[in-house]
């Protein structure tokens, strides 16, 4: 992904270099104005998925918690040993 993305910040300085000089005429070109469409979409696509990457989130915070105090909760129980847990009867 990170390869990816160099390679488009790649094109990205190029092509800034290029609609610096001319941005009139290169609004009304087709292929900015399918890169201005996949830009848009992408940002919508974001705003559809963070709610649920926060949700997930979430969920892995609430069950770290859950694992974190079930692990108190462990450390804090103790086995007596069983060779000083007999019980002594009288004779009798």
């Amino acid at each position: 992904m990170h390869e990816l993305q160099d390679e488009a910040s790649l094109h990205d300085r190029i092509f800034q270099r290029l609609f610096t000089r001319n941005s009139e005429e290169w609004k009304d070109h087709p292929l900015f104005q399918e890169r201005t469409r996949l830009l848009e979409k992408i940002v919508e696509l974001n705003h559809l998925l963070l709610p649920k990457i926060r949700g997930m989130m979430a969920v892995t915070a609430h069950e770290l918690s859950q694992i974190k105090g079930g692990r108190v909760v462990v450390s804090g129980y103790h086995q007596t040993d069983p060779k000083y847990n007999k019980s002594i009867r009288g004779v009798g």
